[in-house]
């Protein structure tokens, strides 16, 4: 049961990091669209793109730690989508590259939503099902006179499960703590594309 519960916090988590990199691909990709789109509007909404990137590493992530998005972002991503269906294509090329751009605008709310989801979620039950085992079976250890050895193994036993525990504790919560998910795609692409 133990193992079952962290090989769900370490699946949880593997999901959020695989989110967090489609949503970074979609920024990118829409980023890329806007500048082959080749107008000032989809200029302005690319720079708009790359403040929506950086709101979400300096106010979602905070505020995602307290299970909550940023308004700021929120504000940020309504403004793309909003301008972004004020384009008018002139180009069969930008009929295409808009309909891409839209597509990725929409794929990034709901990657958005994913996140906040997981920040949503709660310790699986499993946990719960393990720690009254783990009192049961340490009840049982009682009835039995303390030997050296023992109390060794029932200490050891003991620390092993607190700290499978301790883990799965920590990765339940993936925005916060000393496993956290870490934000670094979007850095690297805030970096690379505020350069152009």
């Amino acid at each position: 049961m133990l193992s079952l519960a962290f090989a769900d916090v370490l699946l949880k988590k593997s999901s959020i990091e695989n989110t967090l990199m489609r949503e970074t691909t979609s920024i990118a990709d829409a980023i890329s669209d806007l500048r082959s789109y080749g107008t000032k509007e989809t200029q302005e909404i690319s720079t708009l793109l790359i403040d929506y990137a950086v709101a979400v590493v300096e106010y979602d992530w905070p505020a995602l730690a307290n299970g909550r998005l940023s308004d700021h972002t929120q504000e940020l991503k309504s403004q793309i989508y909003d301008r972004a269906l004020l384009l008018e294509p002139s180009t069969r090329k930008q009929e295409i590259l808009l309909a891409g751009i839209l597509a990725d605008i929409d794929a990034i709310s709901d990657y958005r939503l994913n996140r906040l989801t997981a920040t949503l979620a709660h310790p699986p039950v499993f946990v719960y099902v393990v720690l009254i085992g783990f009192f049961l079976t340490m009840a049982c250890f009682g009835a039995y006179k303390p030997q050296k050895a023992l109390v060794v193994l029932v200490s050891a036993y003991a620390a092993f499960v607190g700290f499978v525990l301790y883990l799965i504790l920590s990765l339940s919560d993936p925005f916060q703590g000393t496993f956290s998910v870490e934000h670094s795609l979007l850095d690297v692409l805030i970096e690379k594309t505020s350069r152009h």
